[in-house]
């Protein structure tokens, strides 16, 4: 299936971070690498969204609310993978999108099709763009 993940680096390989690699739509990947770029706790000195577009293959995956935390994240990991499952699929309640996300814990399930470079004031135009259409403003 065909996903989304934006970053505030370009990718080469993916790592899976301890709250597992989280990817879904286009928007909720620019507003999830936007956050970051603005948050105070952020040390890179930059203003570009990589939007990595990425072919994931995946085949036992488990419906689920979003945990929010990577310590949740961390705990599902370890019961999915005892049952058989190789991914999760929820509703992002933290970034806006019309499709689900998706957290996964095996980088060799992820393939990067091609990486967008762009300036963080074209992802939050996307972004705002696709809110007054989704809202119907």
């Amino acid at each position: 299936m065909k996903l989304y993940h934006a970053s505030t680096v370009k990718i080469d390989n993916f790592y899976i971070p301890y709250g597992g690699l989280h990817m879904g739509g286009k928007h909720s990947a620019l507003e999830a690498a936007l956050r970051k770029l603005r948050s105070p706790l952020n040390v890179v000195d930059a203003c570009t969204v990589y939007l990595h577009t990425l072919e994931v293959d995946v085949d036992n995956v488990l419906l689920c609310e979003d945990l929010g935390s990577d310590d949740e994240w961390r705990s599902l990991i370890e019961n999915c993978t005892a049952q058989g499952y190789d991914a999760v699929q929820y509703k992002n309640d933290y970034e806006p999108d019309n499709v689900p996300s998706y957290m996964i814990w095996d980088a060799s399930k992820v393939r990067i099709i091609e990486v967008d470079a762009m300036h963080m004031d074209e992802a939050e135009m996307i972004i705002e763009d696709f809110l007054d259409e989704y809202e119907g403003v």
